[in-house]
Parts: C-alpha cells; structure tokens; sequence
C-alpha cells in the first residue's frame, strides 16, 4: 500500500496493487470519485489531483478526475506474448 497527498494538501489517496485506488477530500471530508467505470484503474494522479492517468484495458488515457472524456489517450496493444505495444494517438491540444 501506498499513501499519496497532493501537493496542496487537500487530496489523500492510497494506492494498493491490484486494488482500486481511494482518494479523500480531507477539506470537503469526502470520498472522490476518481473514475466513472469501476472497471478502470487509476495508474496515477497529477500533483494537485485535479487529472489521473486512467487505464482503460484498452488505452491509457489523461482525464480530468471523475470524468469520462479523455484529454489525451495511448491506445495499448497487448500481443499474444504478453509484452506491451503502444500506439500513442494524438492529443487534441497537441500535448500530453
């Protein structure tokens, strides 16, 4: 397990392998909602909270915390063998 606190201090959140990642407002005391789909997994969180790397099972994408749309998406291809390709898309502001 891995605890995180944002650079402002309001966010706290704990990373555990292979388990969902749990992120508190300690100002507002709530829970975050970090995705939308259960089913995504949060890789990272930028400094303030305020975007997360989110894993889709078919791409990594840039979101802003607790939204759906991606600002920035890496579709990931996964061969037979195991080893990850990645085939990076474009982002629509032109960075990442």
């Amino acid at each position: 397990m891995r605890p995180w606190i944002s650079s402002d201090g309001r966010v706290f959140a704990q990373f555990a392998v292979g388990d969902p990642v749990f992120a508190w407002d300690l100002i507002a005391r709530r829970r975050l909602e970090l995705v939308a789909d259960d089913r995504h997994e949060v890789l990272a969180l930028s400094p303030t909270a305020s975007h997360a790397a989110v894993h889709t099972g078919e791409a990594v994408e840039i979101r802003q915390v607790g939204s759906p749309r991606a600002l920035a998406r890496a579709d990931v291809v996964v061969p037979r063998r195991g080893a990850v390709q990645q085939d990076f898309g474009t982002c629509p502001r032109g960075h990442v």
